[in-house]
């Protein structure tokens, strides 16, 4: 659990520098850093959906898409995200509160520092052998990029470290058990299905669209079932 504390310790930290620079930042220039980051986003997301190519059914991440998509929008995912982020901006928000940045903070940067192989695989690691080498390479960039959310998204963004920590906490507590699911071509289609999803919030956040990437996310439960199955 070592590593999952450092990780969130350090996306904690990333973010409070960054709240330190939201305050000196026109809603303008707040605005155009945002595009620029959603940019970089739809980059690492369009290189998490290159690992589909190592998965043993890559279009099975269409199904899991879709399958997850229809059970996100069933059980309002989005809309349930949103109104927890509307309280806790209400009651923590300060001079952002009304103005939907820390629900939005909050949960486009739990998508980013939660989806990906990096969280997956040094949980394991960190919760199987101690080894929290991957978890803290993956703080350090968290940290990084924690400190350009947090600067023009808010405060939103440093509740995300909670979210990671007790994410990141379940899959190294259960790492015994866990370890026989996410074989290679699992993490494959996994990380695969996940890169689609961080496409998605890479161009909410350049403003193209506004996906309800929330509802997406029983797409990776699914993805991870998948290669379960005994399919043809």
């Amino acid at each position: 659990m070592k590593g999952t504390l450092l990780n969130s310790l350090l996306i904690l930290a990333g973010s409070l520098l960054g709240l330190a620079m939201h305050r000196r930042l026109t809603r303008t220039t707040a605005d155009t850093i945002l595009q620029a980051i959603g940019l970089f986003v739809l980059y690492v997301g369009a290189d998490m959906v290159g690992q589909l190519q190592h998965a043993q059914k890559p279009l099975a991440a269409l199904v899991c898409l879709a399958a997850g998509t229809w059970v996100g929008a069933v059980l309002r995912i989005e809309d349930r995200l949103q109104s927890l982020g509307r309280l806790a901006e209400a009651r923590f928000g300060g001079a952002e509160a009304g103005s939907g940045r820390f629900a939005r903070g909050l949960v486009s940067a739990s998508l980013l520092f939660a989806v990906g192989p990096m969280a997956i695989l040094g949980s394991i690691q960190d919760g199987t052998t101690g080894d929290y080498r991957i978890l803290l390479t993956k703080g350090m960039m968290d940290g990084i990029a924690s400190v350009a959310f947090a600067s023009t998204l808010g405060p939103g963004v440093a509740v995300s470290s909670a979210v990671v920590f007790i994410y990141q906490g379940l899959i190294a507590a259960g790492a015994g058990v866990l370890a026989g699911l996410f074989t290679p071509p699992a993490i494959a289609l996994l990380s695969g299905t996940g890169g689609l999803l961080i496409v998605g919030l890479g161009l909410n956040l350049v403003g193209a669209t506004r996906l309800p990437v929330a509802n997406m996310l029983p797409s990776l439960l699914f993805a991870l079932l998948v290669p379960l199955l005994p399919l043809p």
